[in-house]
């Protein structure tokens, strides 16, 4: 399973992604824009699509997460990917919040421990 952790701003966001064994295959900003996230998610399509892996991604939660869902779930129906999206519970924010190290590369990472100790 490929994870991605994202921070989400208004016009951007920061996309940490993960495969097998938390290896690091992606991290960095894309445009909140179905364009943008396409030309972000390119090479991650190109290892998932081979083997069928699904892509997990962990939204932070704001106020424009909903239509970054959407249009991530759209982007997977498109891309004929296995993609699922959802929005981290809003009490989780917390790991973020008192992080000593305000970094969106990091905030995205720290979303996705989460993600693994489930």
């Amino acid at each position: 399973m490929i994870t991605v952790g994202m921070d989400v701003h208004v016009r951007n966001s920061y996309l940490h992604v993960t495969h097998a064994e938390r290896r690091v295959l992606r991290n960095g900003r894309s445009p909140n824009s179905f364009l943008g996230l396409a030309v972000f998610f390119a090479r991650v399509e190109r290892v998932c699509k081979p083997h069928r892996e699904p892509v997990h991604v962990v939204l932070e939660s704001t106020t424009n997460s909903r239509g970054i869902w959407r249009l991530l779930s759209s982007y997977g129906a498109q891309a004929r990917i296995d993609l699922t999206a959802e929005v981290m519970d809003a009490r989780k924010p917390r790991i973020i919040v008192e992080s000593m190290c305000k970094a969106d590369s990091v905030d995205a990472r720290r979303m996705l421990e989460d993600v693994f100790t489930m």
